[in-house]
């Protein structure tokens, strides 16, 4: 019998399962998203796929993202990254938000009952520890130009002090300093997301929320 999947977002609600993370691949198929690689390492678990679909992200990231999974116990067949890392052999997808884009990838793998976890939707959209990326930095160190971005995606900010507690994420060393993070800009992530969701509803797909206190106008779930 085929498996539900199960996308893990990285928003507060994750926390409410990361002590089952182990666990969780004799239920479901997992897609882990975004920079939650480094937290995964930590405790030596995969999900069965892994998708980051913010291009600047990845470029930014591409050496330690390229290091991790060169060096762990992951299938790359199932690795989707918007911006190609050369040494790494992965799939290439379009760059839009992550959420969006795992919900894409449920799809194209054909599963007809679909978990969220850790996607609210909600950010505080410029942390006191980040700071404006300067003109210099966007585009002659990290080369964003590269990326053929809309100018309005290229909002960027970097980390520039230990976040002691991230309002935005389950575990509050999700952002590291140093790294580059694009303005979440909430209000168009949701409106993109729900479109999605529209479209996989009326295809006839399930989509179950296991955030109790989730504002996605979804079913909830409780299975824990």
């Amino acid at each position: 019998m085929k498996k539900d999947i199960l996308i893990i977002g990285n928003g507060p609600s994750t926390h409410l399962i990361s002590n089952k993370f182990p666990s969780l691949n004799k239920s479901f198929i997992t897609i882990g998203t975004s920079m939650a690689f480094r937290y995964y390492q930590k405790i030596s678990w995969w999900p069965d796929y892994y998708i980051l679909a913010d291009s600047k992200v990845v470029l930014a990231q591409q050496d330690e993202i390229k290091n991790t999974f060169l060096n762990n116990d992951f299938n790359l067949e199932n690795l989707y990254l918007s911006y190609k890392i050369s040494g790494l052999n992965h799939k290439v997808i379009n760059h839009s938000p992550t959420g969006y884009a795992a919900l894409e990838l449920c799809k194209n793998l054909e599963f007809k009952n679909i978990y969220l976890i850790g996607i609210e939707n909600t950010y505080v959209e410029v942390l006191n520890e980040a700071r404006k990326i300067s003109f210099y930095e966007k585009y002659f160190r990290l080369k964003i130009q590269n990326l053929n971005l809309p100018r309005k995606a290229n909002k960027l900010y970097k980390i520039t002090k230990t976040i002691e507690n991230n309002p935005n994420y389950f575990i509050n060393d999700y952002q590291q300093i140093g790294d580059i993070y694009s303005k979440p800009n909430s209000n168009s992530h949701k409106k993109t997301f729900d479109r999605k969701i529209k479209e996989l509803l009326d295809a006839q797909i399930n989509i179950f929320d296991l955030n109790p206190n989730s504002t996605l106008g979804l079913p909830i779930k409780n299975i824990f």
